[in-house]
């Protein structure tokens, strides 16, 4: 859903979604960050001793569970309070999207773990969000990796928005869908879901077609995100979707930056505790930016 590599950073776009300029991020000053916010997603996996997402420097510091720096998601977690493993248990290499998952999955919640950690020492010089960070650090993560080596193995819309529920998050962003622009059934769940629960809400990336938008984006009660220049020059990438639906309704219904975004880069491996960085270009870079 978006391979094209550029320079970038997450805090740039944070600043234009706070107030429109480049700089300066008004939000955070006012402590909106995401705290006590969960928000639900499934992609190809996450890398989860990446810095975005471990709750230790390295083994062996404050946070470890005992030598393992990544921790283990729960109630406890820093990051990832529910992960379902039933499909796969990481951002696996070789899988198809391989770092997908990492990047979107840090697009809604990273917060490095050495900025933390130097903020809980009042350490302010290092503490300050810097590269990748997430426009709602202070949020938490209810995941499914739904990637295994058979390819998307995406479960029901039920088992989907039941287990987000079931860890408080009202909050799903998901940049995955079939190539299709039929009202599917998968659709019809989504906004079957969305209707009877109405205090939940639900961002889905529509693809990178510059056309009409991919299911599910294209549900009645579903919020289509479309892709805006990482500049303050107001212009749509050419590949955002911009036609009505087959249902005749409009099929984006607002657009964030979604071009050059810089997120977690993931490496496949289990204990390298990482903190690499790539760039991304697509509707899936900017809908975790919704």
């Amino acid at each position: 859903w978006g391979d094209t590599t550029a320079q970038g950073r997450n805090a740039v776009s944070a600043a234009i979604i706070q107030h429109g300029e480049l700089e300066n991020h008004p939000a955070w000053l006012l402590g909106i960050d995401g705290t006590n916010v969960v928000i639900a997603s499934a992609d190809s996996g996450i890398d989860r001793d990446h810095a975005c997402f471990r709750d230790a420097t390295e083994p062996g510091a404050s946070g470890s569970e005992w030598n393992n720096a990544t921790g283990t998601p729960g109630e406890a977690h820093r990051k990832i309070i529910f992960l379902s493993e039933d499909i796969d248990d990481w951002d696996t290499e070789g899988h198809q999207h391989y770092t997908h998952g990492t990047h979107v999955a840090a697009s809604l919640v990273c917060r490095s773990i050495h900025e933390q950690a130097a903020e809980y020492i009042q350490d302010w010089a290092n503490a300050t969000p810097g590269e990748g960070t997430s426009l709602s650090h202070g949020a938490k993560l209810a995941f499914h990796d739904v990637v295994g080596d058979e390819g998307w193995m995406v479960p029901s819309v039920g088992t989907l928005f039941y287990s987000a529920a079931d860890n408080g998050a009202v909050i799903r962003s998901d940049s995955w869908g079939d190539k299709t622009t039929e009202y599917t059934k998968r659709t019809a769940d989504f906004d079957t879901w969305l209707h009877s629960v109405p205090w939940s809400i639900s961002f889905v990336a529509p693809g990178n077609t510059g056309n009409e938008v991919q299911e599910p984006a294209n549900g009645f009660n579903v919020v289509s995100v479309g892709v805006a220049k990482r500049d303050d020059s107001g212009d749509i990438w050419m590949l955002s979707p911009n036609k009505p639906t087959e249902q005749g309704r409009r099929g984006v219904e607002f657009v964030v930056p979604g071009t050059s975004i810089t997120s977690a880069s993931a490496d496949g491996e289990h204990n390298s505790y990482n903190d690499g960085w790539k760039s991304n270009t697509g509707t899936s870079m900017a809908t975790p930016q919704a």
